[in-house]
């Protein structure tokens, strides 16, 4: 509670760098305490933290609360997708009449016709597919979710869909393209202010690489992501600025490890004479609460249980990265965030049962 009464006057908290702040007495005048977020802990420079032996005073109370309180995402207009309602594929409009039943080969499919002359079917986003469309979007749901592809045949194979492998291969790689175009034009409103990055290890070819990616704390909503060949001398630029694309904005807090690479793209990309209120903290403890990377450490684990079934990735493009994320920020519901989806916490609401299905249309009809 002191902590907070210092946090909300003004003029009591000053920012010095990425990792230092001076905070004001409030016993004597013209007297500040300097405290730090260093690897051993948060320290400060008065008598009560100094003699309780690293005791939590209110002046590192003050702090964390100025922290806590620019991480907090915005309130805003929510941006909802809704299902694409069926329209006439040449003329685009809704004017048409039932006009028979196509005999598939796994299901019977309605088919209409429109005033200008044109007979279609209800198939946006799925043309040219003989697997039923609910079929298309389970194959997405489960391989985001860590299902192998021959399990995900045998699982097709049970409701009488007999397909090859590699047909449930194309139908991953085709779509994952096609959605995740879509989605990196879309703009969460309701990010936070506090972002962290960090790399996970990941052989790609049987070669040492790492796949990185940047996420907003408060949401859990990834903003960028991408592989690095090397971990010492990767170039994190192009991703931060990727993800201050997305948002529209730079972070007020940046939380990373001490690799110096993130520093060095900090400066270069939100730390400009722009955006000085833009803070780097690169000593992170776990004893600190606001400022750390479990979160980030969270969806490595994610990374690490969905790789695990791949058993090898042959490529840097495959398409298990783009669904992984994909199913990471639209589909799968987190605890963490009162079992929302990153994106309804962030701003983004996917109207429908089936959000693979809406996401699908709405990529269609954007392409």
């Amino acid at each position: 509670r002191r902590g907070l009464r210092i946090c909300q006057k003004d003029g009591q908290i000053k920012a010095l760098s990425g990792d230092r702040w001076d905070v004001a007495s409030q016993s004597a005048k013209n007297q500040w305490y300097r405290v730090s977020f260093a690897c051993d802990g948060p320290t400060c420079e008065c008598e009560y933290h100094a003699t309780g032996r690293g005791r939590r005073c209110k002046h590192i109370a003050a702090v964390e609360q100025l922290l806590a309180i620019s991480s907090e995402p915005a309130p805003a207009e929510h941006t909802v997708i809704e299902e694409q309602e069926m329209r006439c594929p040449k003329c685009k409009r809704k004017d048409y009449t039932r006009d028979g039943i196509y005999r598939g080969k796994y299901e019977d499919k309605q088919l209409y016709k429109c005033s200008c002359g044109r007979q279609f079917r209800d198939n946006l986003g799925v043309e040219y597919r003989q697997i039923p469309k609910k079929f298309i979007t389970a194959i997405l749901l489960l391989y985001g979710a860590g299902v192998s592809v021959a399990n995900i045949r045998a699982l097709l194979g049970h409701f009488g869909i007999s397909v090859h492998v590699d047909t449930v291969t194309r139908n991953i790689e085709h779509y994952s393209k096609l959605v995740e175009g879509y989605t990196k034009k879309i703009k969460p409103p309701c990010l936070g202010d506090k972002w962290g990055c960090d790399e996970k290890h990941q052989k790609v070819r049987g070669r040492e690489s790492w796949i990185v990616a940047v996420m907003c704390t408060a949401t859990r909503f990834v903003l960028a992501w991408g592989i690095s060949p090397t971990k010492e001398n990767c170039d994190a630029a192009p991703l931060l600025r990727a993800a201050k694309d997305v948002a529209g904005r730079a972070p007020r807090l940046f939380i990373t490890d001490g690799l110096s690479q993130y520093h060095i793209a900090f400066k270069k990309v939100y730390r400009t004479v722009r955006s000085l209120m833009c803070w780097h903290i690169r000593d992170i403890h776990i004893r600190n609460k606001v400022c750390n990377t479990n979160t980030q450490e969270r969806l490595n684990g994610e990374f690490a249980d969905r790789f695990r079934s791949a058993r090898g990735i042959n490529k840097e493009d495959s398409p298990i990265f783009r669904i992984t994320i994909i199913h990471h920020n639209f589909i799968k519901p987190h605890g963490g965030i009162g079992g929302r989806t990153p994106a309804e916490a962030a701003g983004v609401e996917i109207r429908g049962q089936d959000k693979w299905l809406t996401l699908i249309q709405n990529a269609a009809a954007a392409s």
